[in-house]
């Protein structure tokens, strides 16, 4: 036997080795400080924010080299995948990692992709189930990894107020605060709340949903959300309050719930810290209107308040109905006998006459020079 007979009768014999093959090795969740270490297990694992994917290629002795090794995401079984990051080797063993910000689909583009663009590209990414996949390339045969799901559970972007809050209406014992707030851009926004902290340090939270905000008495004109906060009591509503915003979306886990629909929905919420306060002034009590006698000033006149006195009664004087009235003035004189007749004295020194009488200030008659008796 020849050596080359020989040498193609080794190969014969040797088994076949397997063609080239792609895997996902593993996905890690990482920490703000970039470290990557929490294993996330495929179909129930919760993943948030930057995670790390390790892709993997081999091929056989007999295969082509590879080209490219690439990392997909899609967010169903419906869309298409979008390319995460790619990678070019001629090495028939790769292992590569990439980093991911789960927030956002990357753009057409990055990373060294040279996969064609996907409607996903750019778009912010929606909480719940995707599918991650490696594929590679030789140049003639593509091979691609099982699809891995993980869940996804991103906070959204906490809410940021458009204006102020303002008040009207205190003068009349309705006080309004009206709110308004920009739309947070994730698009499986649930619902936001508005947190109020009252004078006393007692605080509410009023939950207005993303898309029904009507029936909660509010408004939206595509960008700005506009609520009122009509919850005061009739008196006593005076004082300083601070509002703040949280905003919730749909999640994964089992955490937290939203209030709207049914008090039911899964979701996980982000509070802004930018705390805005407005101030309220109660009106004075209207005066209440007091009687009094005698010139009485109303408890003294010191107290300070908007009390009102009314003026004494002026009284009025009797008619005279008697004899002795008519000759007193007095209406409260009366006689026991008879009346006398009136006498006039007259005065040393004066002349006698016949002039009339006149009636005195105390109501009797009396002549120039004379006295009455």
């Amino acid at each position: 036997m020849t050596a080359t007979a020989g040498l193609l009768a080794t190969f014969a014999a040797a088994p076949a080795e397997a063609a080239m093959t792609a895997s996902i090795s593993s996905i890690s969740q990482c920490n703000s400080s970039g470290s990557c270490s929490g294993s996330i297990t495929g179909g129930t694992g919760i993943a948030h924010d930057t995670i790390q994917i390790t892709a993997k290629e081999s091929s056989a002795l007999l295969d082509p080299s590879p080209q490219w090794v690439r990392v997909s995401v899609r967010p169903n079984t419906s869309s298409p995948f979008t390319c995460i990051a790619q990678w070019s080797t001629n090495s028939k063993s790769f292992s590569a990692s990439t980093k991911w910000d789960t927030n956002k689909y990357p753009s057409s583009g990055a990373n060294g992709c040279t996969a064609g663009s996907t409607p996903q590209n750019g778009d912010l990414t929606s909480n719940g189930s995707i599918q991650i996949q490696v594929t590679s390339y030789n140049g003639s045969t593509t091979a691609a990894s099982s699809a891995v799901t993980i869940n996804l559970n991103n906070p959204p972007t906490p809410p940021a107020w458009a204006a102020d809050p303002s008040v009207s209406g205190a003068s009349k014992r309705a006080p309004v605060v009206t709110l308004k707030w920009d739309k947070s851009p994730e698009p499986d926004l649930q619902e936001y709340r508005f947190l109020r902290t009252d004078p006393s340090g007692n605080t509410k939270q009023y939950p207005v949903s993303a898309t029904n905000y009507s029936a909660q008495g509010c408004s939206f004109d595509g960008t700005v959300y506009t609520c009122y906060d009509t919850d005061f009591p009739s008196t006593g509503f005076g004082g300083t309050y601070h509002y703040a915003l949280t905003a919730y979306r749909s999640s994964p886990s089992q955490a937290d719930t939203c209030y709207y629909p049914n008090q039911q929905t899964p979701c996980i919420g982000a509070s802004s810290s930018d705390v805005r306060q407005v101030s309220i002034v109660e009106p004075s009590p209207s005066p209440t209107p007091t009687t009094g006698s005698g010139g009485g000033t109303g408890g003294g006149g010191t107290g300070g308040g908007n009390t009102t006195t009314a003026s004494p009664a002026v009284p009025t004087r009797k008619p005279c109905r008697t004899a002795a009235c008519r000759v007193t003035g007095n209406p409260e004189r009366s006689f026991r006998g008879p009346v006398r007749a009136l006498r006039w004295r007259q005065a040393p020194g004066s002349a006698a006459g016949r002039a009339a009488p006149t009636r005195g200030s105390s109501g009797c008659p009396s002549p120039p020079g004379s006295s009455c008796l």
